[in-house]
């Protein structure tokens, strides 16, 4: 039975044209996700009704000053973590960010001026997204500050070791969760490199879908690919953006969160022991 959030976006790829970002075409959602109902929307005169499943937009193809041909009416500010979690022979953290840039065909970032984030707009909200490398327990205490973590576990396309890797360690996360605990809003599996895998594409999203994760193919070399998986995590997360309320019941549950994600989190990572 599909949950609540894969039958969102199954909805949103269901309309023409929503899998515009680069062509791709992505599996959906997390098993290690948390549900809530959705607001009603307001619709009255200064709030007319908005399009229940936008599609997300990142900052280069939109504009603020209202040139752009569907002027955005941003209401909320939500920061977005996504963990990134690499096998072997994959980028870690911050290097999503350059392939990104790169993608998107932006000046590469430099990392003494500013935080590594990127703008996406989703309906009326705007997320602010930073990739981070995973690092125990200390990401967990860092993620009490942000609306919505995702998590991207990444795997070398051309390595069977790297995608055995991969998957050892998601099984390893899921016993970790106790009494179905879910503090991650998605889960993404994704495959780094160009061309052929070792394991058939076919394979890997069969593994996605089985355990409910996203799943997308980014190059390494030119980081197609990487915008459209992160607008399916800005879409997952719109969903989802009134789970992480700003009051004094959002503060705690984010500091129950962060708890979760200590416990629940094997460090050192098990391909890296040696360090």
């Amino acid at each position: 039975m599909l949950s609540s959030a894969r039958a969102a976006l199954r909805r949103l790829r269901q309309r023409g044209g929503h899998r515009g970002h680069d062509g791709h075409t992505i599996a959906s959602a997390s098993p290690i996700s948390s549900t809530t109902a959705e607001r009603p929307p307001d619709d009255s005169e200064d709030n007319p009704p908005t399009d229940p499943n936008p599609i997300a937009i990142h900052q280069a193809d939109y504009s603020l000053d209202g040139s752009a041909a569907q002027p955005i009416r941003v209401k909320r500010d939500h920061y977005m973590f996504v963990c990134v979690i690499n096998a072997k022979g994959t980028p870690s953290g911050n290097n999503y960010h350059t392939l990104l840039l790169r993608e998107r065909g932006l000046q590469d970032f430099d990392p003494t001026l500013e935080v590594p984030t990127d703008r996406y707009f989703c309906g009326d909200t705007m997320f602010r997204v930073e990739f981070l490398a995973w690092w125990g327990s200390i990401f967990g205490e860092y993620t009490k500050y942000s609306h919505n973590v995702c998590l991207m576990l990444t795997y070398d396309a051309s390595s069977l070791e790297s995608w055995n890797d991969m998957t050892t360690f998601y099984d390893a996360l899921l016993h970790r969760c106790k009494k179905g605990a879910r503090p991650i809003l998605g889960t993404m599996i994704v495959a780094v490199g160009d061309g052929e895998g070792v394991v058939p594409e076919q394979d890997a999203q069969a593994f996605a879908t089985q355990h409910d994760c996203a799943f997308s193919k980014i190059s390494s070399i030119t980081g197609r690919g990487i915008n459209a998986a992160t607008c399916t995590l800005v879409e997952l997360a719109y969903h989802f953006r009134d789970q992480f309320l700003e009051d004094e019941k959002g503060t705690q549950y984010r500091l129950e969160r962060a708890e979760l994600l200590r416990v629940m989190t094997p460090w050192p990572l098990p391909w890296r022991r040696e360090l």
